[in-house]
């Protein structure tokens, strides 16, 4: 099935509308233009367009049931043109079609391979299609899942330190921003 992307729009009505525009920590680099933050709360223009930023759809909101988020934090395109975010307070991974429909819910909350504490950033690897997840406290790792959410591998427990950002190169090769001891790993 080919989906087209989404537009950076929808990427930004996801995680504003979700946190009452009060908690958004991520988007999605469009191959047009990059989103531009006013203090990190709320996406107002485009650059280098300089546009007012126009949603084309609008879905989720607050709660624990699936389609609703409770702390969005991370938020992805899949090499399926799918949007995949991070539901970190309800400890799981929430993927959307262009308009808002649930395809996908996966997550249980818990430390063991495959369980997720807390997911806070996700990418998307553009040469195997799956999803790397990186966890904040207390556990400090990375989780891979497949495109359909099954567990694959978790590493990085006591050696990653407040992942806060997460990207795939062209390789499939995993970066990993920790924020306490300001360093990127690879």
């Amino acid at each position: 099935m080919d989906f087209p992307l989404p537009s950076p729009n929808v990427v930004a009505k996801v995680l504003a509308q979700a946190t009452n525009f009060s908690y958004c920590a991520g988007l999605v680099k469009h191959e047009l233009c990059s989103p531009v933050s006013d203090n990190g709360s709320f996406f107002r223009e485009f650059s280098p367009m300089k546009r007012k930023l126009n949603y084309d759809v609008n879905f989720g909101s607050f709660g624990v049931e699936d389609g609703q988020f409770s702390e969005p934090a991370g938020i992805c395109v899949t090499t399926d043109g799918l949007i995949a975010v991070t539901d970190t307070k309800n400890h799981r991974v929430q993927v959307f079609d262009e308009i808002g429909c649930l395809k996908l819910a996966f997550g249980v909350s818990g430390s063991s391979p495959g369980q997720m504490l807390y997911p806070n950033c996700i990418a998307s690897c553009p040469v195997t299609g799956n999803l790397v997840i990186t966890e904040r406290t207390p556990v400090h790792q990375v989780q891979v899942y497949s495109s359909s959410g099954h567990f694959i591998r978790r590493f990085g427990q006591n050696l990653i330190q407040f992942p806060r950002g997460v990207t795939v190169d062209k390789n499939g090769n995993i970066i990993v921003v920790e924020c306490k001891v300001s360093n990127v790993s690879d």
